[in-house]
C-alpha cells in the first residue's frame, strides 16, 4: 500500500466530492484529491512552524545602547514619565520598594515650621524607608539625594496659614524645583489636622544635592505644619515619597 505524495503548499479551498464523480483511486484519483490538499497544507504548516522555532532560537539580546538607538526619536522623556506613573501602581511591573525613600513629620511636639514669616521649612523628622544609595535625612529636616532622575509625591498641611503651597527647594542652588497644589488652609488654630495639599512631579539632579520642603503661606501668626499643640502623638502629618527612576 503506497502513501499519497505530499507537497509543501497551502492549497486554497478543499475540493467537494460531487454526486456524479466516479470512484477513482490512485495518486491523481478524484477520491484522493481532498486528502492530498489537506496533506499539502499540513506539510506547509509544519515547515513554517519549524522555521519560526529556528528563528526564535537565534534571537540575540539587545544592549541598552541598541534599544536606545532603535527607539531614538520614537518616545520622549515626557511620554516615558507618563508611562512610569501608569506602571507604578501595578506591583507586577515595578519593585516599588527599591530606590524608594519616605520621610515624614510624625511627632506632635515638633509640629511647627522651621523659621518664620510667609516662607517656612517643613519639619521632616522621620525616615520611614530609605533604599536610595546616597540619600539621607538630615537633623535639620533637609535631605540629600544623589544625582539621577526622580519622581516625588507627597501630602502636606498647614493650620492657620490661609492660602498655602508646598514647594521642593534646592538648598544648594537657592532655587525652587517644583510646586505643589495651592489651597486654602483653616483659620482655627485649635484644629488637629488641616486641609491637605499634594505635590507630584519629575525632576533631575546632576550631582548630590541638599533639598528642603518649603511652605509658602499668606498668613504668619501661630502657624503650624499639620497639628496643634496637644493633638496626638506619632500621627502622620506630612509625608514625602521619593523614587529614583534613572541615572
Amino acid at each position: 500500500m503506497a502513501n499519497l505524495p505530499e507537497n509543501a503548499e497551502f492549497t486554497e479551498g478543499i475540493y467537494q466530492l460531487e454526486q456524479l464523480d466516479p470512484v477513482h483511486g490512485g495518486p491523481d484519483g478524484i477520491d484522493n484529491l481532498q486528502a492530498k490538499q489537506l496533506a499539502n497544507r499540513t506539510v506547509w504548516l509544519k515547515q513554517e512552524v519549524e522555521t519560526l522555532q529556528q528563528d526564535l532560537g537565534n534571537v540575540d539580546a539587545y544592549t541598552q545602547a541598541e534599544v536606545d538607538l532603535l527607539l531614538g526619536g520614537k518616545i520622549t522623556q515626557a511620554q516615558g514619565d507618563v508611562r512610569y506613573v501608569q506602571l507604578s501602581s501595578q506591583s507586577d511591573y515595578l519593585d516599588l520598594e527599591s530606590n524608594l525613600m519616605i520621610v515624614r513629620e510624625t511627632n506632635a511636639s515638633t509640629g511647627t515650621f522651621i523659621g518664620s514669616g510667609t516662607t517656612r521649612q517643613y519639619r521632616l523628622n522621620t525616615e520611614v524607608v530609605n533604599n536610595i544609595t546616597g540619600a539621607s535625612l538630615l537633623s535639620n529636616s533637609s535631605f540629600i539625594l544623589p544625582s539621577g532622575r526622580f519622581y516625588i509625591e507627597g501630602f502636606f498641611q498647614c493650620i492657620k496659614g490661609n492660602l498655602f503651597v508646598p514647594r521642593l527647594y534646592n538648598y544648594d542652588l537657592a532655587s525652587y524645583i517644583t510646586n505643589g497644589l495651592s489651597i486654602n488652609g483653616i483659620t482655627n488654630s485649635g484644629e488637629a489636622l488641616g486641609p491637605i495639599s499634594t505635590i507630584r512631579d519629575f525632576f533631575d539632579l546632576s550631582e548630590p544635592t541638599t533639598l528642603q520642603m518649603i511652605c509658602h503661606m499668606s498668613h504668619t501668626s501661630n502657624v503650624v505644619s499639620g497639628n496643634d499643640a496637644g493633638h496626638g502623638v506619632d500621627n502622620i502629618y506630612n509625608e514625602l515619597r521619593i523614587r529614583k527612576i534613572g541615572d
